[in-house]
């Protein structure tokens, strides 16, 4: 079969499953459930996979969303994948603190055990900020407009395309034959170049964020479903399947 569906994943179809039973071939006990807060954690389980799944995009978004219209220069739409990949980066980071923090808050009313459970949660939260550090400073910064984030190698690329396309004719005439074709050159491998390294970078980024959830989801499996009183039963089905890497 397909790619292995990630432990959040798994965890969002039991919860589908246990809020529509009748969907069901087998049947399942949902006699007690508080759908209430099903429902709550279904929404924060499902913003933190849409996330997750956004950042898996970029390098797709990197490597081939530009324009095929002139009106957008492909420079112009590689930065706004930039930073709109940090936006979505910090977006990721926000998710997986909120979930936390809400079943941080919510085991507290609820564990027997709750320093333990709760220091637990605390040392998952605080191996993740550094992770996440850069990312949300390189975004603070893009906030800022003196301290905006920029890329050196697209920024010579925002200035020759400025001097080749808006330059005057009193500009262009002092320039040597052949000067304005090695300019158009130089652009297009400085493009290239930040390209590939945003290529590069969201490859690292996605493999690095794919075990961080990974690692995430085992640390609170066993408490988010016994907290939320859902059987295992798609979890269970699954481990007997075998899967691809594709």
């Amino acid at each position: 079969m397909g790619k292995l569906p990630s432990g959040f994943d798994i965890l969002a179809y039991e919860i589908h499953a246990h809020l529509n039973p009748e969907f069901l071939n087998d049947k399942i006990d949902v006699q007690g459930l508080d759908i209430a807060k099903l429902k709550r954690y279904q929404e924060m389980i499902n913003t933190l996979i849409a996330s997750q799944k956004k950042i898996e995009r970029y390098e797709l978004y990197f490597e081939s969303f530009y324009p095929s219209t002139n009106v957008i220069s492909k420079d112009e739409a590689l930065l706004h994948h930039m930073h709109s990949y940090l936006e979505d980066i910090y977006l990721l980071s926000n998710a997986i603190e909120f979930l936390f923090g809400q079943l941080k808050s919510d085991l507290k009313q609820v564990a027997p055990n709750k320093d333990e459970v709760c220091n637990s949660l605390d040392a998952c939260l605080d191996k993740i900020k550094p992770i996440f550090a850069n990312a949300r400073e390189d975004r603070r910064k893009h906030r800022h407009a003196i301290e905006r984030y920029l890329d050196a190698d697209l920024s010579r690329v925002g200035l020759i395309n400025t001097l080749v396309q808006t330059g005057t004719a009193l500009f262009q005439d002092r320039l040597k034959d052949g000067a304005l074709e090695y300019m158009t050159g130089e652009a297009d491998k400085s493009f290239e170049n930040a390209k590939t390294e945003r290529i590069k970078m969201a490859k690292k980024n996605r493999e690095v964020s794919s075990e961080l959830m990974d690692g995430l989801f085992l640390s609170i499996e066993d408490l988010i479903y016994q907290f939320l009183g859902i059987q295992p039963i798609i979890r269970d089905k699954l481990k007997n399947v075998k899967w691809t890497d594709d």
